[in-house]
C-alpha cells in the first residue's frame, strides 16, 4: 500500500512540475504593432506555436498563436513570428522563431509543421533552421541521428552566388551544425 501511495506521490509531483506556470516579465508585439509589456509564459513544448500573455500578475490570461503576433520575447530572447507558405512545407502554417543571425541571409531557428502524409492533416514536427534571403526562403533539415544535411542540394543552392560556400556544402564539408558558422561567412563575404 504504501509503495502506491508513494508512487501517486511522486506523478503529482512529475506532473505539477511539468504544467508549472513560469511567467516572465516581458513583452509581446502584435500583428498593429502595438507594443504590450506584461507576463509572458512560454511552454518549453510549444513555444514555437503559441505563448501565454497576460498584463498583470492577476489578469486572467491569454493565448497567443503564432499566426497572431509579430514578436515575443522570453528568458532574453526574441521570437518572430514567420510565415511558412505550402510551397516550402507542404502545410500554410506560422511558428516563431529564434532569430539566430541577421544580414543578407538571415538565420532563424525553430520547430515547423510541415506535411508529411495525407494521414496527418495538421501536419508533423520538424525542427531545422530557417533562411530567409530577400524574397526566398529555405529551411534546413538535419538527417535523423546524425549531424548531416539532408537537404544539401537545396542550400548549396541557396547559396550558389558564393561558389566556396557552395562547394562545401555539396562535398559534405559543412554540417548541421556548422550552418551559423556558414552563414556568418556568407553574411561577410556579400
Amino acid at each position: 500500500m504504501s509503495k502506491i501511495v508513494l508512487i501517486g506521490v511522486f506523478l503529482s509531483i512529475c506532473s505539477f512540475s511539468c504544467f508549472a506556470q513560469h511567467w516572465e516579465k516581458s513583452y509581446i508585439i502584435n500583428l498593429q504593432n502595438d507594443t504590450l509589456f506584461g507576463f509572458v509564459n512560454s511552454n518549453k513544448y510549444s513555444f514555437w506555436e503559441k505563448i501565454l500573455f497576460k498584463e498583470t500578475e492577476n489578469d486572467k490570461h491569454r493565448v497567443y498563436y503564432s499566426n497572431e503576433l509579430k514578436v515575443y520575447s522570453y528568458n532574453n530572447e526574441i521570437y518572430y513570428s514567420i510565415h511558412l507558405p505550402k510551397t516550402i512545407t507542404g502545410i500554410e502554417s506560422y511558428t516563431f522563431a529564434k532569430r539566430i543571425i541577421e544580414g543578407n541571409i538571415t538565420l532563424f531557428h525553430s520547430k515547423y509543421r510541415y506535411s508529411a502524409c495525407s494521414c496527418e492533416p495538421e501536419g508533423a514536427i520538424g525542427n531545422g533552421y530557417i533562411l530567409l534571403k530577400k524574397n526566398e526562403m529555405l529551411i534546413v533539415q538535419k538527417k535523423s541521428l546524425n549531424r548531416k544535411i539532408k537537404n544539401k542540394d537545396e542550400f548549396s543552392e541557396f547559396l550558389s552566388d558564393n561558389e566556396e560556400l557552395s562547394s562545401k556544402i555539396l562535398n559534405n564539408q559543412v554540417d548541421f551544425n556548422d550552418i551559423p558558422k556558414i552563414l556568418v561567412l556568407y553574411n561577410e563575404a556579400n
